[in-house]
């Protein structure tokens, strides 16, 4: 696959955790995992016309431990552009290693991998999906997390999403900073009946961490419903084959 494609893939995944499993199946490469406090998931996976090719060497699965900073340290120095190559295990001094390999430009990193029995295993269920979606720009979601960071004074504080009629609105109270509201429309004419009414709160600090992947895509789908999880779609190629999702849990204010 591109670098682009990989590199936002571990990106997104390393907003919650340091190391984790790289899995690969018939056709697909996905990373799971979610934050020691079990309020965020992230999944991220690349699939069919994202991937070039995917060789399994007769086994139905393999998973790989990795570090995730480690390949981004490798990734960051590659063009975006540029195809790279994943190969496991290289056996290196006794260790086993994961190559990268950027064919265009000759180059390779040879990195050690981790047991996979020794990250935390996520289990292997569909991430919620709700009826109330909005598709939003990437760039001005990121915009709003940034907008609602600075009218906030305490940062676990929560930001509201609310569904009426054909909007989503993103909204924050603060005694101190004051308030902020901002409203999405929905343009897709399949959605006859309107979002629905429902209303959740997700802290801001996860907002934060992972507000920069949503501008890796064209547009980022948000699903939400009432008192439950809020999830985020970031679909980065136009198939929908390389896709990032963040599931993040709801909050309960303690007081204003």
């Amino acid at each position: 696959c591109t670098t682009s494609y990989l590199e936002t893939f571990i990106d997104a995944v390393s907003s919650f955790r340091d190391e984790g499993r790289l899995t690969f199946t018939e056709g697909n490469v996905y990373s799971k995992v979610n934050d020691p406090a079990n309020v965020g998931m992230c999944i991220a996976r690349i699939r069919g016309q994202a991937l070039n090719s995917l060789e399994l060497n007769n086994t139905d699965k393999v998973e790989i431990g990795i570090e995730y900073d480690r390949m981004l340290d490798c990734l960051s120095t590659v063009k975006s552009t540029s195809d790279v190559e994943v190969i496991w295990p290289v056996t290196s001094g006794g260790a086993h290693m994961m190559r990268l390999h950027v064919v265009d430009e000759d180059l390779q990193f040879e990195i050690p991998t981790l047991d996979a029995d020794s990250v935390p295993a996520i289990p292997d269920v569909d991430p919620l999906s709700h009826k109330s979606q909005v598709r939003v720009g990437g760039s001005e979601l990121k915009k709003t997390v940034q907008r609602a960071d600075t009218m906030t004074s305490d940062a676990g504080r929560g930001i509201d999403f609310t569904t009426y009629d054909q909007t989503l609105r993103v909204s924050s109270s603060d005694k101190t900073e004051g308030n902020f509201k901002k409203e999405f429309h929905n343009h897709d004419p399949s959605v006859e009946d309107g979002l629905g009414d429902h209303s959740t709160s997700i802290s801001i600090d996860y907002l934060k961490d992972i507000k920069t992947i949503f501008t890796e895509g064209e547009a980022v789908t948000i699903h939400v419903k009432e008192d439950n999880p809020v999830r985020f779609d970031i679909t980065l190629d136009e198939a929908g084959d390389a896709q990032v999702v963040y599931i993040i849990a709801p909050r309960l204010e303690t007081g204003a």
